[in-house]
């Protein structure tokens, strides 16, 4: 028995450069979580790849932050921070967030070697951060190393040549040197690029702080300054 028209064109299966709604092109939808995925190992997954943003590692470490910017005026939160930080190098040593905030740590706590050596094992596991080599440069500072702290604030503007407060620590560095001029044209780039950010924002002209994330100079990323009033 020969089906109706009607029926055949319900039946005729849909070209695959359509999509069902009749866009030219299908919708991609992002893939679901598979059992399957590589299990982390080394705080690294399997193939080299840098830990997941998402799960229980990321969740510790974001705890670990938490404390630490809370103990800025609190040593017991601060330990609690530098044990939770411990905790996730004992399962994972070559997790490269962990070692960068206690590095960042140490050097809060005045102890920049001990920072120096966890940030420079930091960057041999993640090269690509610019926070890990802007820290590291807070570091060599430091321990009155204007020359290295070159390097790594340096290292920080080819990964971000935006990076404000890297900017100024090479304008710092050099000044150490006794480099004035070339120090001079850092902190200039540095105050043109705040008052840019700052109009491009704000649609006038406003002082404001910017900060990587929990660099131990500023204890924590800090929020804008209020715009002063037009007149």
């Amino acid at each position: 028995m020969r089906s109706s028209p009607a029926r055949a064109r319900c039946a005729s299966p849909v070209p695959p450069n359509r999509h069902p709604t009749g866009d030219s092109q299908p919708r991609l939808r992002k893939p679901a979580h598979r059992a399957g995925r590589p299990a982390i190992t080394n705080g690294r997954p399997a193939g080299g790849a840098r830990p997941a943003n998402k799960g229980p590692l990321a969740h510790d470490l974001q705890a670990a932050i938490n404390l630490q910017r809370a103990g800025r005026f609190d040593d017991a939160k601060r330990d609690d921070a530098k044990r939770l930080y411990n905790e996730i190098l004992a399962a994972h040593p070559e997790y490269p967030g962990a070692l960068h905030f206690l590095g960042v740590l140490a050097g809060q706590h005045g102890t920049p070697e001990a920072a120096i050596d966890y940030l420079t094992r930091a960057i041999a596991i993640n090269h690509r951060n610019p926070a890990y080599h802007y820290n590291l440069g807070l570091a060599y500072q430091a321990a009155k190393k204007p020359n290295e702290a070159c390097e790594s604030f340096k290292r920080a503007l080819e990964f971000d040549p935006t990076h404000v407060d890297a900017l100024k620590g090479m304008g710092g560095a050099l000044l150490a040197l006794g480099q004035l001029d070339e120090a001079e044209q850092y902190c200039r780039q540095a105050v043109e690029r705040v008052v840019r950010r700052s109009s491009g924002r704000l649609g006038i002209r406003a002082r404001t702080t910017t900060s990587p994330p929990c660099c131990w100079a500023s204890g924590g990323p800090r929020r804008p300054r209020p715009a002063p009033a037009r007149r």
